[in-house]
């Protein structure tokens, strides 16, 4: 009974971490003057800029506007500034994403 309890509690895990991998967003590392961006960018469909959308306390976040919302932990990085960076969040390759 407990090599069950086990094996499903490992595979709880690995199913937890396998999904949290492919529907986090990922960390957009862009390089300016000022040294790394480090918002996120979805890389959702889309079709033109104006499917994309900020999100996030900080507006760290570039997603699909038909996308539910990012949750973020709202801590105020310098490297969120993406007016600083001189970035927006648009529709590039049909995916949302930062960019110059």
């Amino acid at each position: 009974m407990i090599k069950n309890k086990k094996k499903y509690f490992i595979v709880g895990i690995v199913f937890i971490v396998i999904v949290t991998t492919l529907y986090l967003p990922q960390c957009s590392r862009i390089l300016g003057e000022l040294g790394w961006f480090c918002g996120y960018s979805t890389w959702e469909y889309c079709e033109n800029n104006n499917d994309c959308t900020r999100s996030g306390c900080s507006g760290e976040v570039c997603q699909s506007k038909s996308s539910l919302g990012w949750w973020t932990i709202c801590e105020a990085r310098e490297c969120y500034d993406w007016k600083k960076y001189n970035l927006e969040c648009g529709c590039v390759n049909n995916k949302c994403q930062w960019s110059k």
